[in-house]
């Protein structure tokens, strides 16, 4: 762990990036139409991305940078996973989709985290 403080605003950065995940996740799977299973690694990649350089400048956060990042793609994929619910299928591809999405980026920010302990530490050695 990294004793270096997070900036208050370091918060509504990953808000703004949750944001334009969503936004930027939306319009690649509608201008190129993509389906299935490729949603899914879009979602991840997308939300990753943010979440390694997050974890990479503050990593006092580590994986709570890639939870925030991708909040606004799971809550899609719940939404999704709550309206086959409600008519009457049970469908638990989506929330699958919610789950994989979180733990990618939250395996993304905490890369982002022990690179940028390793590279401080190899600034200190030298």
């Amino acid at each position: 762990m990294s004793n270096q403080r997070i900036p208050r605003y370091a918060h509504a950065v990953v808000l703004v990036m949750a944001f334009a995940v969503v936004v930027l996740f939306f319009s690649t799977v509608i201008m190129f139409d993509i389906r299935d299973s490729k949603a899914v690694l879009l979602a991840s990649v997308m939300s990753g991305i943010p979440s390694v350089a997050l974890g990479y400048v503050w990593p006092g956060g580590f994986w709570c940078w890639g939870v925030g990042v991708s909040s606004g793609l799971s809550l899609f994929f719940g939404f999704v996973f709550t309206a086959f619910l409600f008519h009457g299928e049970l469908q638990w591809a989506p929330m699958i989709d919610a789950v994989t999405v979180v733990i990618l980026a939250s395996i993304g920010s905490f890369l982002g985290q022990r690179l940028s302990c390793r590279s401080r530490e190899n600034l200190v050695e030298e």
